[in-house]
């Protein structure tokens, strides 16, 4: 069976949107990890997943985590935003 295209409407369907901004410092509240927002994946059937990025001892390190677990942090550590949403921390 040939694959079908979508039609405008279809694709409108298709979108998915968060509440995550890429290069943006999160915190996750579970476990407290802090990094920067590389990644989001759109699962089906699941909630929204992100990817964060940090370096531990010049190491870089990356974890997946819900979207609603994470806040976003400022570089000193407080809840907001850094740099007001424009460059990495």
């Amino acid at each position: 069976m040939p694959l079908k295209r979508m039609s405008p409407v279809e694709q409108k369907v298709n979108e998915f949107w968060s509440h995550i901004t890429l290069n943006m410092r999160y915190r996750d509240e579970d476990t407290k990890f802090e990094g920067v927002a590389s990644a989001i994946t759109f699962y089906r059937h699941s909630g929204t997943r992100v990817l964060l990025k940090a370096l531990n001892s010049g190491a870089p390190v990356e974890h997946w985590f819900d979207e609603v677990s994470l806040t976003p942090v400022d570089a000193d550590g407080t809840v907001g935003f850094v740099n007001g949403g424009t460059s990495y921390p």
